[in-house]
């Protein structure tokens, strides 16, 4: 049922799914101690571009200062999240270009700055500059690591690279303690209200002695230990 040629396996990891780690026993860590973590509310496949451009920014690049933006990365994310001029919100989210160019103008890629039209003709030029490429040295290390070179070429003819040999939250670039409370903010704050801060307490004190029942309960005490 799990890992025979039709089993859970084959159906959700392909015909490569290997089971050595599972029959590994005690000692070792936990799978779930290594997930990646999305920073951006976009596909994955795009996170190592936009960490590279922002590191650009950091560095000083002005998006009125690009002539064009050459990225290269894994072919995946090219054929996932290449599209060159999406028309709907959700095509944003798997489009390259266009989260490149929200990156560099705004500085961050968050849910408003992706579901907000834009009517900008710099933006559209931006966006419009943007070439992609498969990149070797990527390619050759996806699946299991997922990188980009992001080179911004100025109207002056300079040239700047910023190499992101692994995109931010996945297990190879954690996401530091204060970004992941900032997303688990974000996002359960959208449905727990201001509980989402008292939630985030229960679970630092977890390390303290807390109980997870807490966690449940809402800090109320139950019949049972």
């Amino acid at each position: 049922m799990l890992e025979g040629p039709s089993g859970l396996g084959a159906a959700t990891g392909g015909a490569a799914s290997g089971w050595a780690n599972c029959r590994a026993g005690a000692g070792r860590g936990l799978t779930v101690g290594s997930i990646s973590v999305k920073p951006y509310p976009c596909c994955g496949h795009a996170f190592a571009v936009i960490d590279g451009v922002l590191l650009l920014r950091e560095r000083g690049l002005a998006a009125d200062d690009v002539e064009r933006l050459e990225i290269g990365t894994y072919a995946a994310a090219l054929d996932v999240a290449g599209i060159a001029r999406p028309a709907t919100v959700p095509e944003r989210r798997f489009s390259i270009p266009y989260l490149a160019a929200v990156a560099l103008t705004e500085g961050a890629v968050t849910e408003e700055s992706v579901e907000r039209d834009r009517d900008d003709g710099r933006f559209s030029e931006l966006a419009g500059a943007v070439a992609l490429k498969v990149e070797q040295t990527y390619e050759e290390r996806f699946p299991s690591r997922r990188g980009a070179r992001v080179t911004a070429v100025a109207r002056d003819g300079r040239r700047m690279t910023a190499e992101i040999p692994d995109r931010s939250g996945s297990p190879q670039n954690p996401l530091p303690q204060d970004r992941l409370e900032q997303k688990f903010l974000a996002t359960a704050t959208a449905v727990l209200g201001a509980r989402s801060r008292d939630l985030l307490e229960q679970v630092r004190g977890l390390r303290h002695g807390g109980r997870v029942c807490d966690l449940f309960l809402g800090g109320q005490e139950s019949g049972t230990a």
